[in-house]
């Protein structure tokens, strides 16, 4: 591979000529199957070239690894470029190199290590440079990190790759790391910083046993604890910018200390409720608890005090607060802390409250500015939980919390109720109102207490709502919110306190509407915010819609959804001009790109698609207002089920089955076409893979309500529906949700479509049968043997024909009736009582092995049919048509019954089923759809076909009578009475 061509190529892709770039980029795209080329990146990333040069070829580079497995990529890399790259990775991760270029070959090395890893060479080559200079040393810590960091959120057996790393590693970083400690200099905390890393990625979910000696964990917690009460002199001198802050923050001194206090924290929190823990992790909790907790709490605890007049990190601050916060859920910290005084004499506890936790809440500059030149950005901050966990703040709340949990709720009442009254400077006051709104739910356990809240809004918060400054305006409407479940008994109170609310969400300042539009949905709880709204709620809608367009916000579409589910019937006259709006919102919503504001329009995008399926529920009695819906979502369907805009698929189908569900029969044939789309969702269509397989069993729903709403044109396209019940069943390695999905659908148009469907049958059986032998789930074969049953009762003649070609009648009538218990619920009880029927309604043509077995057949279905009876006992039925439950002693069994029961066990051996019990919380969505069955006139029908039994073949009705008992003739009288 020439070098200077590919220097060429990268240096005219730098060119601000469009087409030159163009041409370049193709050039080197052809190269991407070259032998030599992955050397020759590596060459010139590590050469003299200037630095653009090296960026791109170490980013071609990159690239070139992100999908390293040969089987998913669409092109191969040359087998001997691979290895020398893995080969040579480590060498290009050393400090020396240039931390731009160097910080491509982390990416790479990580996208190996995904791989490949464990490769032999590459321990061997991190033994060694362990060993060596401080240069390979950075390089081999970087790699241990690229590798940990692979396997750090996996489990069980997932972690014996990690567990090698770290036996053969650990020893030696923990050495490494005291020897970083003595030297003390920038460099080492460099050093440091990375084997923290290292430590914090192995153990996040877990130790591993070999790692729990007492021995090493007082080590690693020595060293842990030492990096704690480091001095870092100037470091944490006050600073005067956020530019100075910037610079201190990314700091690896502090780097360290934030490592080793998130470190610390998880072994607190890790290991603290021992009643959970097993083997070696109830050792480390037990350990920790008993050496590690106080002296770390009396290390921490300072730190925290120091923190009033030294610097610390915010980042760094949170993990402190988090580790005293888990400390003062225990026990023994608790105690002491009953007693223990800060460093200005103040007992510690009031001393957290008053010196640590309303400071560190309080808004500062940076919060002004951002109101001002950003609001949008601003409420997206305040509103993010993600970064919430690493939020100093958020950690001061949770403390303050725990806190009060503790015993000491007065003392912090008290604090505020002297603050309030002392008339506090705006930003104080804000932080004290932040405070007592964040433990509402505490206060609301605590009735004595909470008394006095309406109190504090009425004299405090009420009047900030003419505050000239927007900050407490928008804390006023928060306080209300948070507290609007409170007993009220002043409704003059709550009906000034709605108006201001109501003002707000005109509020000049963006934040301030936000808060208040949020905020009104809780005040819903009381009486004359429900009458208010209800009488103005045209206006309010058109508020929220105003807001709408000018931020997008979960909250706020959260709001309204709410909203809109509380007054469905009043909005009914605006409702279709309010989805027209809603719809074009939900468009420009989601087509913004998720990266410029951290997903926050696509979530707010899912949360318009859910008010919208608010309005469709509030149509479910007005079909011509369901008709100009559907008309309406049409584009939105066009847009969501297919794969351009597959992220709000889920919502797409709920809306698509609801209009269905509620809609008569053929009342919406034009979105019978998205039929279409459902089955490229789940199977693909010609270049497009399929893009929506997490909602595989969603689909069912919109797919069984085209089928027995629209049997005409199902019929008609019958071909597109039943090639996707049997391609579900087909796949090459079908998971759950595929098979679960096929069998229903084909459960779904043979309960629905008699005569189309005799020619298909064979097949649909040939699938199904299939899943009687596999190994999985016994769901799955359940609702396998439901497709069999009504597959009978469809047509027995044509399906028992199928099964005997095939081979497996009956292995597969084992499957479907040796276990009666297996059908647990009403409607699969209903349809193995339509298939065993069935073969009672054809008993002059059944083959001889059913014929015999027809005493079987009969005291089986009497099973199911008590069974069915008893089911509807336990959900408060009186039996309806199935009549009073009979008992039925599934023990007594006549000899000829046990004869025949022990031929069909031993007729074929079959692989033993998956037996691991069904997660009963599995998260399977409720299906939106009527089976014909769940309203049929079961008893009738049986009637009728048991009547005919005795007339059409005596000689089985009588041989198959006389095995009954009288609990049995009893049932069967009961059903012909």
């Amino acid at each position: 591979m020439e070098e200077s061509i590919i220097i060429e190529a990268f240096r005219v892709s730098l060119q601000p000529d469009n087409e030159a770039r163009k041409q370049a980029q193709t050039l080197l795209a052809s190269f991407q199957t070259s032998p030599g080329l992955i050397p020759t990146l590596m060459k010139i990333a590590l050469s003299e070239h200037p630095i653009e040069i090296k960026q791109l070829a170490v980013i071609f580079l990159k690239n070139l690894t992100k999908i390293w497995k040969d089987s998913k990529r669409e092109f191969a890399l040359p087998p001997n470029d691979k290895i020398f790259l893995r080969t040579n990775i480590i060498e290009c991760l050393r400090f020396s190199i240039p931390e731009k270029i160097r910080s491509q070959f982390e990416e790479i090395a990580h996208n190996i290590a995904k791989v490949d890893f464990p490769w032999e060479e590459i321990l061997v080559q991190v033994d060694a440079a362990l060993n060596s200079d401080v240069d390979h040393i950075y390089a081999a810590l970087t790699m241990i990190y690229q590798i940990a960091k692979v396997y750090e959120f996996a489990m069980d057996e997932k972690r014996k790759n990690l567990k090698l790393l770290i036996d053969r590693c650990f020893g030696k970083l923990d050495q490494l790391l005291g020897t970083f400690l003595g030297e003390g200099n920038a460099d080492a905390f460099r050093y440091m910083a990375l084997v923290l890393q290292i430590f914090w990625v192995s153990f996040y979910i877990e130790l591993p046993q070999s790692q729990t000696s007492t021995q090493q964990l007082d080590s690693w917690l020595t060293k842990f604890k030492t990096i704690l009460l480091i001095d870092l002199g100037n470091l944490e001198t006050p600073i005067t910018n956020d530019d100075e802050k910037k610079l201190r923050d990314s700091n690896p001194h502090w780097a360290c200390k934030k490592w080793a206090a998130q470190i610390v924290h998880r072994f607190f929190n890790r290991y603290f409720n021992l009643a959970y823990l097993k083997d070696h992790n109830q050792i480390i909790g037990q350990h920790f608890q008993s050496q590690w907790a106080l002296p770390l709490f009396a290390v921490v605890l300072p730190l925290l005090y120091k923190r009033a007049s030294c610097y610390i990190p915010d980042i760094v601050t949170n993990y402190l607060l988090k580790y005293v916060s888990q400390g003062i859920k225990f026990e023994n910290v608790a105690e002491q802390m009953k007693t223990a005084a800060a460093p200005n004499g103040k007992l510690a506890i009031p001393a957290l409250i008053t010196d640590i936790i309303i400071p560190i809440i309080y808004r500062n500059p940076s919060d002004e500015e951002l109101w001002q030149e950003n609001p949008i950005e601003f409420v997206r901050k305040e509103s993010d939980l993600g970064r919430a966990y690493y939020s100093a703040k958020s950690s001061a709340i949770d403390l303050l919390i725990v806190i009060c949990e503790k015993g000491y709720l007065p003392t912090f009442l008290d604090y505020v109720s002297t603050e309030l009254q002392s008339s506090p400077q705006l930003l104080h006051k804000e932080a004290i109102l932040l405070a007592l709104g964040s433990i509402y739910q505490i206060l609301k356990e605590n009735v004595e207490l909470a008394q006095n809240i309406q109190n504090i809004l009425s004299v405090y918060v009420l009047p900030e709502f003419e505050n000239p400054v927007g900050f407490l305006r928008a804390r006023a409407c928060w306080m209300y919110a948070q507290f609007a479940s409170f007993p009220f008994t002043n409704a003059e109170h709550q009906g000034l306190a709605l108006q201001k609310i109501c003002q707000m969400m005109l509020d000049p300042d963006l934040p301030v509407r936000t808060e208040a539009a949020t905020a009104l949905p809780r005040l819903l709880l009381w009486n004359i915010s429900k009458d208010k709204v209800s009488s103005e709620i045209k206006e309010i809608l058109q508020v929220y819609l105003k807001l709408m367009s000018e931020i997008d916000s979960e909250d706020v579409v959260d709001a309204l959804e709410e909203i809109v589910g509380r007054f469905s019937t009043e909005i009914i006259p605006y409702a279709l001009e309010f989805t027209q709006h809603l719809i074009a919102t939900f468009f420009r919503m989601s087509s913004n790109e998720g990266a410029q504001d951290e997903g926050e329009s696509a979530m707010a995008a899912v949360s318009i698609l859910n008010t919208i399926a608010k309005l469709v529920d509030s149509f479910e009695e007005r079909p011509q207002d369901l008709l100009n819906m559907s008309y309406l979502l049409v584009p939105v369907f066009d847009y969501c089920l297919n794969e351009k805009g597959c992220e709000f698929f889920e919502e797409a189908v709920h809306l698509l089955t609801s209009l269905l569900y509620y809609a008569p029969k053929d009342f919406l044939p034009h979105l019978f076409p998205f039929t279409r789309c459902l089955r490229a969702s789940l199977l693909g269509e010609g270049n497009v893979k399929a893009y929506a397989l997490e909602h595989t069993l969603e689909v069912f729903s919109p797919i069984a309500n085209f089928i027995a709403k629209y049997l005409q044109l199902t019929t008609e396209n019958l071909g597109i529906i039943l090639s996707m019940g049997l391609d579900l069943l087909k796949g090459e390695a079908p998971e759950d949700p595929d098979l679960i999905t096929g069998c229903k659908i084909l459960i779904a148009l043979l309960e629905n479509l008699k005569g189309p469907l005799d020619q298909f049958i064979p097949e649909i059986v040939k699938q199904v049968s299939t899943l009687f032998k596999l190994k999985v789930k016994k769901k799955v074969k359940v609702h396998a043997a439901e497709v069999i049953c009504i597959s009978l009762w469809n047509n027995p003649i044509v399906t028992l024909q199928a099964l005997q070609e095939l081979g497996v009648l009956t292995e597969v009538f084992r499957g479907c009736f040796e276990n009666p218990e297996q059908y647990n619920d009403y409607l699969p009880r209903n349809y193995a009582i339509l298939g065993l029927s069935s073969l009672v309604s054809i008993c002059e043509n059944l083959p001889p092995v059913l014929s015999e077995g027809m005493p079987f057949a009969l005291k089986t279905l009497l099973k199911l049919w008590n069974d069915l009876d008893e089911g509807d006992e336990e959900e408060g039925g009186e039996g309806g048509e199935n009549g009073p439950a009979v008992m039925i002693e599934s023990t007594k069994f006549d000899a000829e019954y046990q004869k025949l029961l022990e031929k069909l066990k031993n007729a074929k051996d079959m692989e033993e089923e998956d037996d691991d019990e069904d997660d009963p919380f599995d998260g399977t969505p409720e299906d939106l759809y009527d089976s014909p069955f769940e309203n049929f006139g079961l008893k009738e029908y049986l009637k009728n076909i048991l009547v005919n039994f005795s007339q059409r073949c005596p000689d089985i009705h009588s041989k198959a009578y006389a095995g009954l008992t009288e609990e049995e003739i009893s049932a069967l009288n009961e059903i012909n009475s």
